[in-house]
């Protein structure tokens, strides 16, 4: 089973001896009583999590710079965001310098569980956006309402049918399309349909 990491850059200037190596930074870790720290686990809302501390080799001799790692189940998924941001919150207490999240699979694992929505909602409103030109415009409705800019970036980078045009272009380019001064077709009457109706593929009706 996979799990996801968060991993923590943490440096401190040699004239310190607060947290200047793994012990001393176990030990600063456990006078917060939220914690149970030992050198491969961290104890947190009574779930264990994977912990290591690593002394990176730094080329400024005046620093020590750690690397501090923990890791959980997806399952934990919620403790560990808590974990994380208490254990942030007490490393910069600890440290002198800001401490750095250098990695974080946190946000890569609910990004990618958004992706899949948020794709869903471009093409529904490439798929709204489409039948409104259609059924307003007309057939010609690409030549007639869509920027130049827009049409010669379309046509640069090989996108020629037209019958499913939308669908071929970024979805940058369709928030131009409605957004920026130049659009053809007034957005105000896109948008008053679209309020006028619970759901907005009956709004042009």
């Amino acid at each position: 089973m996979s799990l996801l990491k968060v991993e923590f850059l943490a440096s401190q200037d040699k004239k310190v001896t607060t947290c200047s190596d793994k012990k001393r930074i176990i030990s600063a870790l456990n006078s917060d009583s939220i914690f149970e720290v030992t050198e491969k686990e961290i104890k947190f809302l009574k779930t264990s999590f994977p912990f290591t501390i690593k002394e990176l080799s730094a080329e400024n001799v005046a620093y020590r710079c750690f690397q501090i790692v923990i890791e959980s189940k997806k399952v934990d998924i919620e403790k560990f965001i808590k974990l994380k941001n208490f254990l942030e919150r007490d490393l910069n207490k600890h440290f002198n310098d800001k401490v750095q999240v250098v990695w974080n699979e946190i946000d890569d694992h609910y990004s990618a569980l958004a992706y899949p929505l948020i794709r869903k909602i471009e093409n529904l409103m490439r798929k709204f956006l489409t039948q409104f030109f259609q059924m307003n415009v007309g057939a010609e409705w690409v030549k007639k309402s869509v920027p130049e800019i827009i049409t010669s970036k379309a046509e640069r980078n090989g996108i020629e049918n037209t019958n499913n045009f939308l669908s071929s272009i970024d979805f940058i380019d369709i928030n131009n399309f409605l957004f920026k001064e130049h659009t053809k077709y007034d957005i105000q009457v896109i948008f008053g349909k679209i309020n006028k109706s619970k759901n907005p593929m009956t709004s042009m009706k």
